[in-house]
């Protein structure tokens, strides 16, 4: 669990400040006073908070004040509190979900520019308007679809920022930001209409795939994050890989396609879930580890192509061989 700001040292007094600042437009201010707040190490401690907060309505908060700080961060205070104005406005006329959709719009423009020109600033573009999204006040009372969607463009728009810049930031705001779409997508899923009250159309021009779209752009992550893991043997890295992977699945078994490309896609993220877990075992000797690798392979194997499933059988072989010479070493081994 974080300290509080005073925990901060001369930060604390500005962090307090802006944490219980009554609105957006007082939150930047308090910013603009204190520009020593647009800090890696303030996002951090932001994001530790966030994640230990009891209580959704209190989580929520502090992740919007979260995004509202990574804007800043990326776009200046300034440049963030006048889109907010922009909007915020119709709030006075007419729903925040129409002004959040116009703000969705521009993005997916913008991302469109990007995958046509490989613009560097058409993607910071894309990027500016989705975090304002996330960092818009009725945000948490969007419905689920709407937000799921906005946190994929965040996490794929980070992933290409990685992809192309390699800072470590990113990637760890992408998985964040993939691992809040994932659970908002499958909220989508469970109320209908991603979210939308019955018998009104979809709020957001979502994916007709969202699931199948968020597993994918989460498997990205994970393999990232993994290899990421290799270079650094940073173990924190591939736990990350390993959650990744296992909500990826969870998305997929939701999938409304049974087909064989469906099915070849479902072994793929399983052979990678199987390969992390055997990788965190021979890092830390958990025969649990290696254990659960077996059966994912295995379910690998019953899923794959005829193409495909030599590899894995292979895979799931070694990984077989690997436990039993773990069972037999424990057998061998005197009693004490």
């Amino acid at each position: 669990m974080n300290d509080g700001p005073e925990h901060m040292g001369g930060l604390g007094p500005p962090l307090r400040e802006f944490l219980q600042a009554r609105g957006w437009a007082d939150a930047c201010a308090a910013l603009e006073r204190h520009p020593e707040l647009c800090s890696e190490q303030v996002e951090r401690y932001l994001k530790g908070l966030a994640d230990g907060a009891e209580g959704a309505l209190a989580r929520a908060l502090l992740y919007q004040r979260l995004n509202l700080l990574r804007s800043c961060r990326r776009a200046g205070v300034r440049s963030v509190a006048a889109r907010l104005d922009r909007l915020t406005a119709p709030e006075r006329g007419r729903a925040a979900a129409d002004a959040v959709l116009d703000e969705v719009r521009r993005g997916y423009l913008a991302a469109a520019r990007y995958g046509a020109s490989g613009d560097a600033a058409a993607l910071d573009e894309a990027l500016a308007s989705f975090e304002l999204v996330l960092a818009h006040p009725k945000f948490a009372e969007l419905p689920a679809g709407l937000k799921a969607e906005a946190y994929r463009q965040c996490g794929i728009g980070r992933l290409e920022r990685h992809g192309r810049h390699a800072e470590v930031g990113d990637l760890d705001v992408a998985a964040e930001a993939l691992e809040r779409a994932a659970v908002e997508a499958l909220a989508a899923r469970s109320s209908g209409a991603a979210g939308a009250p019955a018998g009104s159309p979809p709020p957001a021009p979502l994916p007709a795939s969202l699931l199948a779209d968020v597993a994918r752009a989460l498997t990205s992550a994970g393999l990232k994050l993994w290899e990421r893991s290799a270079r650094t043997a940073a173990s924190e890295d591939l736990d990350a890989a390993v959650r990744a992977f296992r909500r990826a699945l969870e998305l997929a078994s939701f999938g409304e396609s049974n087909g064989a490309e469906a099915a070849a896609a479902r072994a793929l993220l399983l052979n990678n879930l199987g390969a992390a877990l055997a990788e965190r075992h021979e890092r830390r000797g958990d025969v649990a580890d290696l254990a659960e690798a077996v059966t994912v392979f295995e379910r690998a194997v019953a899923a794959a192509s005829p193409e495909d499933r030599p590899r894995y059988e292979r895979n799931l072989a070694h990984a077989r061989a690997a436990l039993a010479a773990v069972r037999r070493a424990r057998e061998d081994r005197p009693p004490r």
